[in-house]
């Protein structure tokens, strides 16, 4: 969990989304060592001054060194979230033994970045939460972290940014069950949170994430209404 961070430091090889990003941070409260657009230049400054945070891209170039320089932070127990502009299902399976704070998504929202801050500013389970069965052991997950749920059989698959879980269950019931928390029925197999939604035509949903997903014809009139 973040203790309390005041500095964070800035990794992107966009300087304009850093810059943005800093600008983000600076309004929210927070203070900002400095932005770096290569990892060189970030590894002097973790020399020279130790951030509260980081928030690092994956990508410089067509080369995935965010990684790397990422699991160089875990070595220094240096907390960070991921940045980036990749669709999410490209670049998890990179991620499955890392222990980011949270993945970032541009184009960046500074809602989003912010309230991502202040839930590890005070606890992992701040907000409400589901509490799932998953691999054989019990696990608390964020409502908010919630992208969408998808229906395979009798089981239901519930996805974050950064992990899938299976879990046993029907759409109907957690339609039902997170309807109060910004959730709608999208089709007889999906559920999806509001707050995710980019955009959407008359016969399918595309997440801030970039996943598209089938919106049924019968859910249409509803789910045009709650956005």
């Amino acid at each position: 969990m973040l203790e309390t961070p005041k500095i964070f430091l800035i990794v992107d090889d966009e300087w304009a989304i850093g810059a943005s990003l800093r600008s983000v941070l600076v309004k929210g409260g927070y203070e900002v060592l400095d932005v770096c657009t290569t990892i060189t230049a970030a590894r002097t400054q973790l020399a020279q001054q130790r951030p509260d945070g980081v928030f690092c891209d994956i990508y410089f170039g067509r080369r995935a060194a965010g990684i790397d320089f990422c699991r160089y932070l875990e070595t220094e127990a240096i907390p960070y979230f991921f940045v980036t502009g990749a669709a999410p299902e490209r670049v998890l399976p990179a991620l499955r033994d890392m222990h980011p704070l949270g993945m970032i998504l541009k184009p960046l929202r500074a809602d989003d970045v912010l309230t991502r801050i202040a839930l590890h500013l005070t606890g992992a389970t701040a907000g409400p939460s589901l509490t799932i069965q998953h691999k054989g052991r019990r696990q608390r997950v964020l409502i908010a972290d919630v992208d969408y749920l998808s229906s395979e059989g009798a089981y239901l698959h519930l996805f974050t940014e950064q992990q899938r879980y299976t879990l046993l269950g029907t759409v109907n019931d957690y339609a039902e069950r997170l309807a109060p928390h910004g959730f709608a029925r999208i089709h007889r197999s999906y559920v999806v949170n509001l707050r995710r939604v980019a955009s959407h035509t008359r016969t399918s949903v595309v997440l801030s994430s970039g996943v598209r997903l089938p919106l049924g014809r019968r859910f249409l009139a509803g789910f045009r209404a709650l956005v």
